[in-house]
């Protein structure tokens, strides 16, 4: 070991503290000014619920965990948990009783939602260092410190440790569990046991992606048993090692029980102690569950067999989980089969077989890109050293770290396969946050390029060195470049943030974060105002009257808060978000189509026929007790949609004007554009995407 070893571990782990710092500072300031995002709304109101009443019924499908990481923050913050009275409560309506916490009960949701977010900022950091560890192990320190700076600095993993969801800390515990559980098989110990089976306990308080370490304990188990290397059980020099095939697979089969075992065990605390969902003080008539409950559940199961759905059944009846728990297992199943997903113009329900490369494709850095290929052509130069007596993974490698011998990259790849596999296979295509277990072993892999980064480089390799150091550099630069907007980062070869709305919407881009931002601007602007009136369509959770957004409101998703008002269009500011544009919520997603223009001739026919009899008493009377008043108004409902999805499918051709966050474009109309958009040619005519049923 080098006599300097000592003093480099010191400045290593110094410089991972560092960046573990910064990390969570970027997450956490970076969206201080942004508003809620969708989930995050529910994700406040039901762990405050969890937390100060004990009801476990709101929302179980995003996991125990880390909603009462968000509610326990909001509570220490001094705001009080919405319930348990009224008819949101009564109903499990954990988005009305979300809106009451942050905007009708005299709460400052700037604050809420600072408070919220900070546990989670901390987990992004936590993963930072889960990287370097991993990584250090298998690669070395370089390899190490070049994993964690590209997890500190990655756009995705900021993007996800600045809002109070689960995403982030499913990703991390999926690292942590499964390189713990890797380690255990190497040498099994109370501690890695101890360790190992935590992890996986607290996986599965946090989200259903637990069921990912099935296949990737079994490629691990797989792998222990046909390794040359011995299984050793004990500590030190007394350990002894697990000979013969049939003896390691029973030892794991035994380990894999046990795990299961702990996890189970820590169900329970997480819930009360109880098996029933509802808080005992607090049960309302009927189920009350949201998204149909259990009988939604078993309707579903009756159409069609579902493994996932009937376990969770199973555990229900039995009652051998906390309901709550059995719930959200089987919510997420029976609403995952056919759900509308955006990509690059076209709206699908069944899923795009290409979604997730894709999202990958746009939305990861130009430099992590090339830092891939680097750790790529690296391996063939690690296996020689290894062979040669050299093995940069030992942890040592010059570096004067102690390090487990025995650690490759298996484990870390065998997560990302399972996820990548994961995320190909299933037709829920909603997020590009779905490829968080994905990114963050990759990062664990990108450590194989700090084999370049050894001293004594030269020739090629001394130009994969400077390629290297050049990648991580440009990433830190892109990443600086793009805070705050980080949940709309797109990489320039897809155009960048304000082209993002051509690729991908929802929560790859727009998560309704930047009300707060539409309205800035809009303020910024009125000193110029040439009096347009001010259009908005907004998808999200915030409020604009809380922002003293003044506009004529638009069709929004969800539709419950907006002013409902059907006026004519005219020329104006049109602020619409992306999600809105594209149309993926909408009765008439993108494209336009021809059936599409046929329903709009209709529903323009009936509109003049209405406007015509408003214009007399007497003949409006007559055709509203003619055909009743329920259906025009269902009618002049229709209108109003097919009128905005023209105009939508006429803004997709347009460059927005101006493109605030990333998510809500600006079109600056006049009234002839606005004519031609809604009355003038259908400048989009595409084929019809897959409907639901009515």
């Amino acid at each position: 070991m080098p006599a300097d070893a000592p003093a480099r571990a010191r400045v290593a782990r110094l410089v991972v503290f560092a960046l573990m710092l910064l990390h969570a500072a970027l997450a956490w300031f970076g969206m201080a000014e942004k508003g809620v995002t969708y989930d995050e709304i529910a994700h406040l109101a039901a762990g405050a619920a969890y937390n100060a009443h004990g009801d476990f019924r709101l929302q179980p499908e995003n996991g125990n965990l880390p909603q009462r990481l968000a509610g326990a923050a909001v509570l220490a913050a001094g705001h009080a948990a919405p319930g348990p009275v009224g008819p949101a409560w009564q109903q499990g309506d954990v988005w009305e009783l979300g809106h009451r916490l942050l905007f009708t009960e005299g709460h400052d949701p700037v604050e809420v939602l600072a408070a919220a977010r900070l546990p989670f900022a901390l987990v992004g950091a936590l993963l930072v260092l889960l990287v370097y560890r991993a990584s250090r192990a298998r690669y070395g320190v370089r390899g190490g410190l070049l994993s964690a700076t590209v997890a500190a600095f990655s756009p995705t993993l900021l993007a996800a440790a600045g809002l109070a969801t689960s995403d982030l800390l499913a990703a991390t515990l999926l690292l942590s569990t499964t390189l713990a559980f890797d380690a255990l098989l190497r040498r099994v110990t109370p501690s890695r046991f101890a360790a190992s089976s935590l992890s996986l306990g607290l996986l599965a308080l946090t989200k259903v992606s637990v069921v990912l370490m099935g296949p990737v304990a079994l490629l691990l188990g797989a792998r222990a048993v046909g390794r040359e290397a011995p299984m050793l059980r004990g500590h030190g020099a007394g350990a002894a090692p697990i000979s013969g095939r049939a003896s390691r697979v029973l030892w794991i089969g035994g380990l894999l029980v046990a795990h299961a075992v702990v996890a189970w065990l820590l169900l329970w605390p997480a819930y009360g102690f109880r098996y029933d969902a509802f808080a005992p003080d607090t049960r309302v008539g009927g189920d009350s569950f949201y998204g149909g409950g259990w009988p939604h559940v078993e309707r579903v199961l009756e159409e069609e067999w579902r493994p996932l759905l009937a376990t969770a059944l199973l555990l229900r009846d039995e009652q051998l989980v906390p309901e709550a728990w059995a719930y959200g297992l089987a919510f997420v199943d029976a609403h995952s089969r056919a759900r509308a997903a955006y990509l690059d113009g076209e709206v699908r329900y069944l899923g795009f077989g290409d979604f997730f490369p894709r999202a990958f494709a746009y939305k990861t850095p130009v430099a992590v890109l090339l830092l891939i290929v680097l750790a790529l052509l690296s391996v063939p130069a690690g296996s020689r050293r290894r062979a040669g007596g050299r093995n940069s993974g030992d942890g040592g490698a010059g570096d004067g770290v102690p390090g487990d011998r025995d650690a490759d990259g298996f484990a870390p790849l065998a997560l990302l396969l399972v996820a990548a596999g994961a995320a190909l296979t299933t037709p829920l295509n909603i997020g590009h946050r779905h490829l968080l277990p994905v990114y963050a072993a990759l990062f664990v892999l990108l450590g194989a390029a700090g084999r370049w980064l050894e001293p004594g480089a030269a020739g090629p390799r001394r130009v994969a060195a400077a390629l290297t150091r050049a990648s991580v550099a440009l990433l830190v630069v892109t990443t600086l470049v793009a805070w705050p907007h980080l949940l709309a980062f797109f990489n320039l070869p897809a155009g960048g943030r304000d082209a993002g709305w051509r690729h991908l919407v929802d929560s790859s881009l727009d998560w309704g974060q930047d009300l707060p931002g539409l309205a800035t601007w809009l303020e910024r602007r009125r000193p110029a105002d040439d009096g347009l009136g001010v259009y908005l369509s907004y998808f999200g959770k915030d409020d604009p009257e809380r922002l003293g957004l003044s506009a004529h409101h638009l069709p929004f998703v969800p539709d419950d808060r907006r002013k409902r008002e059907l006026l004519p269009l005219g020329a104006g500011v049109y602020a619409i978000s992306a999600t809105m544009l594209s149309g993926v919520y909408s009765p008439f997603p993108a494209p336009w189509s021809a059936e599409d223009e046929r329903l709009w001739n209709e529903a323009r026919a009936h509109a003049a026929a209405f406007d015509s009899a408003r214009a007399d008493p007497v003949r409006l009377s007559a055709l509203l007790a003619r055909d009743g008043e329920e259906l025009w108004q269902r009618r002049m409902a229709e209108f109003e949609q097919l009128r905005f999805a023209r105009l939508c499918a006429a803004l997709r051709r347009r460059t927005p004007n101006h493109v605030v966050g990333g998510s809500i474009l600006i079109h600056e109309l006049d009234g002839e554009q606005v004519k031609a958009a809604i009355f003038g040619p259908p400048v989009e005519l595409g084929v019809d995407p897959t409907r639901p049923g009515p």
